[in-house]
């Protein structure tokens, strides 16, 4: 944003009940939902004031922001632990527990109803008409939160930013675009393998009935009459090169957030997910810590099913691509 409005042309703020407001007052409100449904199950305040000695959300070392949400430690923003613990003050109670429990754990049953994307919001009223979308519950903290978000730009430095001049110039500070990597159409005929086949397109195919699919494409045109491969910059890839560009994310992402890899070699023995298809993903988070020259040396076997899970920073919906020029515009649905 700074490269394209300049410093101080541009600001994050929220619009609450027709007011603009900075995120200090947004949170107020976010806590304030907290609070409300504290007090309103008390057996969930109990249980979490029994068995925790802290909360964290992004890594453990969200402790250290203590009641202050501007302190964050870590790459992307945590600020339900926080909320969290100024909610537990504010209704006179204090951890007694021995056990750090994370805010929106899937598989963590007291975390998981302190999550912000199910937490509901206790004043709806405020939540815009224009809902964002995301994964969070319609009705959550989160929604007001991510709802009420706006970016606003002075009016100079957006007519900067809009005219012909800086779109073209040299003098312009922003840099070249990349050129957009070409996608295949559906019905050309490409070559694979030496053999001439037909794009079928299907962006996206696979999912939870590829096992189905793939059965009705055997019987439809024999086995060794179709395939199943993967576009990068334009280019048809098979399985396993698309498999070691997945792999080299995870190696260029762990190698740049050093903090997690430490956390994740020391807590886990290994890593799991669930079906087939995402134990290959499995493998190649371990192939990616081995070629960091680490090992898995803890006790417990993480999953990384989704950004819920205590390992959840490494889930592929989550996980930054190293290289996104590699990515052809295509109409892929999914959770990414």
């Amino acid at each position: 944003m700074d490269a394209r409005y300049g410093q101080g042309g541009w600001a994050v703020v929220w619009e609450i009940d027709g007011s603009i407001c900075e995120r200090r007052e947004a949170l107020a409100h976010y806590e304030d939902a907290y609070v409300e449904f504290l007090r309103a199950h008390p057996d969930v305040l109990e249980t979490l004031v029994t068995e925790a000695r802290d909360v964290w959300d992004t890594a453990m070392s969200n402790v250290r922001s203590g009641l202050d949400y501007d302190v964050q430690e870590t790459h992307g923003n945590h600020f339900e632990d926080i909320a969290v613990r100024r909610a537990v003050l504010r209704l006179g109670e204090t951890f007694k527990g021995e056990r750090l429990i994370r805010t929106r754990a899937v598989d963590e049953a007291t975390g998981i109803h302190l999550s912000p994307g199910v937490i509901p919001f206790h004043r709806p009223e405020l939540v815009p008409r224009r809902r964002a979308q995301g994964w969070f519950r319609q009705g959550s903290v989160e929604e007001f939160y991510q709802s009420t978000k706006l970016l606003i730009v002075e009016e100079e430095a957006l007519q900067r930013a809009d005219s012909p001049e800086r779109r073209r110039g040299p003098e312009s500070r922003a840099p070249a675009p990349e050129p957009v990597p070409s996608r295949i159409a559906p019905g050309a005929f490409v070559t694979f393998e030496g053999r001439e086949w037909v794009n079928r397109g299907s962006p996206g195919f696979s999912g939870g009935d590829r096992d189905a699919d793939c059965a009705r494409y055997d019987r439809r045109l024999g086995p060794t009459e179709w395939r199943l491969l993967w576009q990068a910059a334009g280019r048809l890839i098979s399985r396993t090169e698309a498999l070691a560009h997945v792999e080299n994310a995870y190696v260029a992402w762990l190698a740049g957030n050093p903090e997690r890899l430490d956390w994740l070699v020391a807590v886990a023995s290994d890593v799991r997910e669930e079906s087939d298809e995402d134990a290959e993903r499995s493998g190649v988070i371990r192939r990616a810590v081995r070629r960091l020259g680490r090992d898995f040396g803890g006790g417990t076997v993480l999953s990384v099913r989704g950004p819920g899970d205590e390992a959840g920073f490494l889930s592929p919906w989550v996980l930054p691509f190293h290289r996104p020029q590699l990515i052809v515009p295509a109409p892929v649905q999914g959770n990414r």
